[in-house]
């Protein structure tokens, strides 16, 4: 049986052992119980890794990333990349991973800034050209996954305050 205290001490390996920034930030900062001058130096490190390079070199000048929105369908090798296919995937990934709109980093600021220009979009013309068929409800399921991502990356966003209050 996995105790709390086994639970620390395989983290603390897991910390002691990983030359990855990464994998070491995201443990430290979940798992254990480090002053916040050491968590600082970690982030400075984390923010220099090849997992934040690779999302901010991937994603382009609108601050989307190469395939659809969000799409579980699209099977094009040719768009398939490390670890994302959809801005929305490559969005939740930056967020598990511990980026933050306050970085230094541009990636969530650029990505906040396409996601409200699509919510601004009354007419949706933006989000429309990510949708296949005459499904009626993909603009609605879609705009609510824009707006959770939103508030995700930015909480209490005003953007996102009429769309709450449509889906209840």
């Amino acid at each position: 049986m996995l105790t709390r205290e086994n639970f620390k001490k395989y983290a603390q390996n897991l910390y002691d052992r990983c030359e990855y920034p990464a994998v070491k930030y995201k443990a430290a900062l979940d798992f254990l119980d480090l002053p916040y001058d050491k968590l600082a130096d970690l982030r400075r490190e984390f923010l220099k890794s090849d997992i934040v390079m690779e999302l901010r070199n991937t994603q382009d000048y609108y601050g989307k990333w190469s395939g659809k929105l969000n799409s579980v369908t699209d099977k094009n090798p040719e768009i398939k990349t490390k670890f994302m296919r959809t801005t929305l995937n490559a969005l939740n990934r930056c967020l598990y991973i511990g980026l933050r709109l306050e970085d230094d980093s541009d990636i969530l600021t650029l990505s906040l800034e396409y996601l409200e220009e699509i919510l601004e979009d009354k007419s949706y013309s933006l989000l429309r050209k990510y949708i296949r068929g005459n499904n009626e409800r993909l603009i609605p399921w879609n705009i609510y996954a824009i707006a959770s991502m939103i508030e995700a990356i930015s909480p209490n966003h005003e953007l996102c305050d009429d769309i709450f209050n449509q889906w209840n």
